[in-house]
């Protein structure tokens, strides 16, 4: 899609906060055009080396987790709240999500998806406009914040579903993230297979 590839190379030369100045650069979206976008934070410091996200190990655990939504890297788009590294990978400040967010937003009205998927409580506060952290509603579908879209000439609102989970690098760290992300991802897949039932999503599995 012509806007989205315009989109990554402004992403890449992006200069709105100090953080582009203090790591390897900004780490842009990858994925296709779909339907499900998938949101995490930031990159950490081995999607930073090496320009990717979800690589390494924490990369792993969420192609684990797309295949128990019955899903694969290739069917859905991969994003960041913060496109950049952040030094020993710390919470964003809210002045950096104010300027990384509106990246964000540009993807959303460009993508127009049906279903969000949020890793992590940071990203899942923002984009859920929820102050409740991702564990009182991982596996759960939660309506679209209309506020969140930039309104003009230029982007419309979209209207999007969302559900959160834990980080993939929390489900390394203990059995009880790993079993959460696992519940949510089982009930997810779920939902994605009532949406196709209903007409409401469709989704093309083609080879990766």
């Amino acid at each position: 899609m012509e806007e989205l590839e315009k989109l990554r190379d402004e992403i890449l030369t992006c200069k709105r906060c100090h953080l582009a100045a203090d790591c390897m650069g900004p780490v842009p979206f990858e994925g296709r055009a779909s339907e499900i976008m998938v949101i995490g934070r930031n990159p950490g410091d081995t999607e930073d080396e090496y320009g990717r996200l979800f690589i390494g190990r924490a990369g792993k655990r969420l192609d684990k987790a797309l295949w128990w939504m019955g899903l694969k890297r290739w069917d859905v788009y991969i994003t960041n709240l913060i496109k950049c590294f952040t030094e020993r990978n710390r919470p964003p400040e809210l002045g950096e999500i104010f300027s990384c967010s509106q990246w964000l937003k540009m993807e959303i009205a460009i993508l127009q998806p049906k279903l969000i998927l949020v890793f992590r409580n940071d990203a899942w506060k923002y984009v859920s406009g929820n102050s409740e952290g991702v564990t009182k509603f991982a596996g759960q579908l939660v309506s679209t914040r209309d506020d969140l879209i930039s309104a003009g000439m230029v982007y419309k609102k979209v209207q999007f579903k969302m559900i959160g989970f834990p980080h993939p690098s929390a489900a390394l760290r203990t059995v009880k993230w790993d079993r959460l992300l696992n519940e949510a991802a089982l009930k997810t897949a779920r939902i994605i297979s009532e949406m196709q039932s209903v007409g409401y999503m469709e989704m093309r599995n083609d080879p990766a």
